[in-house]
């Protein structure tokens, strides 16, 4: 019994290391610029950035981040979509989206506004907060 315990702390710290690999590593080549670019993470359309959106492209965007916010949202690819900057993805994946709770009240923030624009290029890690 104490040699499986010992295997899985074993096991935990492995992970953990090579978690904290990947978070330094991402961090290192951000502050590289080898993931900077004048862009936004995601690519609108002139017609999507515009100050008037049809029902259409409302109601697809809020499909779309709706669904990436339930498949991913602990790691914050919903937001990469809705066009925030790059370090917001980051909180959410150290902290697991503060444990589901950020991408939660993010579905429930983009299922009851009306208008996606408000979200869009949000900088703000509690997106739905002023």
């Amino acid at each position: 019994m104490l040699l499986i315990g010992t295997k899985f702390q074993e096991d935990i710290m492995t992970l953990n290391k090579l978690f904290v690999a990947f978070i330094v590593s991402f961090l290192s080549l951000t502050a590289a610029g080898e993931f900077h670019s004048e862009q936004p993470a995601v690519f609108f359309s002139d017609s999507v950035l515009s100050s008037t959106l049809d029902k259409k492209t409302i109601r697809r965007k809020k499909a779309i981040a709706i669904g990436l916010a339930i498949t991913l949202g602990p790691f914050g690819v919903h937001r990469l979509y809705l066009g925030t900057d790059n370090k917001i993805p980051v909180i959410y994946s150290i902290t697991l989206g503060a444990f589901g709770i950020l991408p939660l009240t993010d579905i429930i923030a983009i299922l009851t506004t009306k208008n996606i624009e408000q979200y869009l290029d949000n900088q703000q890690i509690i997106m739905w907060m002023r």
